[in-house]
């Protein structure tokens, strides 16, 4: 929700617009001097907008975008195994690093030649 105060008698409204009471007006009831109200963020502090320049998109990511998002959205129970699994794979994933040992190498399997 959008907040509009005077910056001159302080007072806060929830709509845009002069404030009632610092503008003056002729005995015919025509705006003689405007005082318009600024717009505030809910904490009171002053609202600044963000400018966010938009960037060309060329077809093919644009159409890309578009279909991802209209696919199906994962579930809470499917998020949770995909987490669960990522987990997993991390740790196996540690432990084989642990394996390799100083060298960095990993030795699969066994040697088919006889030794000497």
């Amino acid at each position: 929700m959008t907040h509009w105060k005077c910056p001159e008698c302080e007072a806060e409204s929830r709509y845009k617009g002069l404030c009632r009471d610092c503008t003056e007006y002729d005995d015919g009831g025509s705006v003689v001097s405007p005082i318009h109200r600024d717009r505030i963020n809910a904490d009171g502090s002053e609202y600044v907008k963000l400018v966010r320049p938009m960037e060309p998109m060329e077809l093919s990511r644009l159409k890309a975008k578009f279909v991802e998002q209209r696919r199906r959205q994962m579930t809470k129970r499917q998020k949770a195994l995909a987490t669960k699994e990522a987990e997993l794979i991390k740790e196996s994933q540690s432990e084989v690093v642990e394996a390799a040992g100083e060298e960095g190498l990993l030795e699969i399997g066994e040697d088919a030649t006889e030794e000497e």
